[in-house]
């Protein structure tokens, strides 16, 4: 995310969030080249920090082992830039089932 971009979403968290300013970490393909123990260990730690820091986190991922290690509140589907679909695992099985074509601009 650029600096540009952040700071156009800022003012949009505060007034979602009643005032309170949210902290959250970003976790782009935190999954990429893991192992199975690795990325559990990486899940662990992730929770772990969740609540040392107290702050959320939004994880970019495009498969559903992450998913599946650090259980997800909400998901979004992001086509172009945009957030074109969310829901909970249930959308995380349809995109393994049907795949990401449905979600893609034309």
């Amino acid at each position: 995310m650029g600096k540009l971009s952040a700071l156009q979403l800022r003012p949009k968290m505060i007034a979602a969030t009643g005032g309170d300013v949210i902290i959250f970490k970003i976790l782009d393909e935190i999954d990429s080249g893991l192992d199975v123990d690795a990325l559990g260990a990486v899940a662990r730690r992730v929770h772990e920090a969740t609540r040392e820091w107290n702050c959320a986190v939004l994880a970019i991922t495009h498969f559903r082992r992450l998913l599946n290690e650090l259980t997800p509140d909400i998901v979004y589907v992001m086509t172009d830039g945009a957030i074109v679909a969310s829901g909970g695992m249930e959308l995380v099985d349809e995109l393994e089932a049907n795949g990401y074509e449905k979600f893609r601009s034309h």
